[in-house]
């Protein structure tokens, strides 16, 4: 560094961007294309079809706003309401007002790539006709992923190899001798990796759900519930563990009952009591 050099207050100001450009790009907000606006309608039809609600709690609905804000800026509206109104308390005003909180925040780092997150966190394919998504990697119909004159690194190639090699799964035997509820729900898989993760997220709900079920193991009882922690890269197919859940949820809602009939009898003695 030379330190003689003389800091020049022209110079510098001369080189910085102008006001209203920052304010333009603030009104925009991100630039997207019109690739980005087919993948998310396509995406969205899918969800509509299948009528999921992606954010049902307000951190990932607030998130969802902000994605499609900072991608499409006023156009993401009408996504909005659309996604939006799977959840059972939908309001169009509060979903208005919290889109234009989402506009005027002017983004919190949040990208499009929550939206896409949502989505196959909730059992959405969100492969498109626009781009293949593989490995959390975006490669363009007709891109190769390096052209034949581009030199290739050995870490490079052993990557690749990597991906290539495929991981191992349960064998067809072991699913053929399934028991008949596990049966149905393996077949509801849309590839082997697909159904080892049902079939290991079936195994763990209902493993929940045996209270009185144990076993005696080293001299001490040992009950069934297991513990299952899945780790991946984004887009591999992680989302579909969500579905498990709705497996135990006419058990989860006959224990809600029961709980809610005992809280009913016991605020009805308290009354008694009370006089």
């Amino acid at each position: 560094m030379n330190m003689e050099n003389k800091f020049n207050v022209a110079d510098w100001l001369n080189n910085q961007p102008s006001i209203s450009s920052n304010n333009e790009n603030r009104t925009n907000h991100s630039v997207y294309s019109s690739g980005t606006e087919r993948d998310v309608e396509q995406i969205t039809e899918r969800i509509e079809s299948a009528a999921i609600d992606i954010a049902p709690n307000y951190a990932d609905w607030r998130d969802l706003g902000f994605a499609l804000a900072d991608a499409m800026g006023e156009n993401g509206r009408g996504y909005y309401h659309r996604l939006s109104r799977f959840y059972p308390q939908y309001s169009a005003s509060e979903t208005d007002k919290q889109y234009n909180a989402c506009l005027n925040a002017h983004g919190h780092g949040i990208t499009i790539g929550t939206f896409f997150h949502l989505a196959q966190q909730a059992g959405v394919t969100i492969a498109t006709n626009n781009s293949v998504r593989t490995n959390n990697k975006v490669k363009r119909k007709g891109q190769s992923k390096k052209s034949s004159n581009s030199p290739v690194s050995p870490q490079e190639e052993t990557e690749e190899k990597e991906e290539a090699e495929p991981m191992p799964t349960f064998s067809q035997e072991v699913r053929n001798r399934l028991p008949l509820l596990f049966s149905k729900i393996v077949n509801c898989a849309n590839s082997p990796e697909d159904a080892d993760l049902l079939l290991l997220g079936a195994l763990t709900v209902f493993s929940a759900c045996l209270p009185n079920v144990y076993g005696n193991y080293g001299n001490r009882e040992v009950f069934p519930n297991l513990f299952l922690f899945v780790t991946a890269q984004a887009s591999a197919g992680k989302g579909r563990l969500t579905l498990c859940r709705h497996l135990v949820l006419p058990i989860h809602a006959n224990l809600r009952n029961l709980y809610d009939a005992d809280m009913e009898e016991y605020r009805r003695k308290q009354k008694e009591y009370a006089r």
